[in-house]
């Protein structure tokens, strides 16, 4: 098992292949289980798992626009975080309104994506603000960054869907949701394969 983990782990770091998911902690995070079960598979490509019939509208921001050399703004030296903040809440409403103009192929996508209303709030550009900061891609210091942009997209993508939820309405199974807090959108995040788009 280790030999077998230890090849799989290899191979991904080398060719980005085969992607590993775990669908235990996918559906610890999944809020709306209770009213459409558990999720047990991804779309086509892979980076979203979603239940059966659902759409996630994606979108990448790209972190190394942020790159400004000398900055010492609030929590990340030599980047704009107030300005990756305000983008981070503009990709939330866009790609929330997107969802309004979608043209469903199939009338059971167009009803699910309006119970769950998912969105997918991502990054691109992470290596080359690393190489912009000096940064060596894989150290505890690129780790570290990682970790703090993540989180400024979750506080960012969470709160903003908050407030949209307040303005336009929550989704259509948020009552039934165990969220905490009503919002806009059932998921607002995602990882996707940005270096082949």
């Amino acid at each position: 098992v280790k030999d077998t983990w230890n090849l799989i782990c290899n191979r991904a770091w080398t060719t980005g292949e085969p992607g590993l998911l775990f669908i235990d902690r996918v559906n610890k995070d999944n809020p709306v289980e209770a009213s459409l079960g558990i999720i047990e598979a991804t779309n086509p490509c892979g980076e979203e798992p979603m239940h059966p019939g659902d759409s996630c509208t994606l979108g990448a921001i790209n972190v190394n626009k942020f790159y400004r050399k000398g900055h010492n703004g609030a929590g990340i030296s030599d980047f704009d975080e107030m300005a990756f903040r305000k983008a981070i809440r503009t990709t939330t409403r866009f790609l929330d309104n997107v969802l309004q103009i979608n043209d469903y192929p199939v009338p059971l996508m167009k009803e699910i994506s309006e119970k769950t209303r998912r969105i997918g709030v991502g990054v691109m550009g992470f290596a080359d603000l690393l190489l912009r900061k000096k940064i060596r891609y894989g150290s505890t210091a690129s780790l570290d960054l990682s970790l703090k942009l993540s989180k400024i997209l979750e506080e960012e993508t969470t709160s903003y869907s908050e407030e949209l939820g307040e303005e336009k309405g929550h989704f259509g199974l948020c009552a039934e949701s165990n969220l905490k807090v009503p919002r806009r959108n059932s998921f607002t995040r995602t990882v996707a394969p940005t270096g082949t788009i």
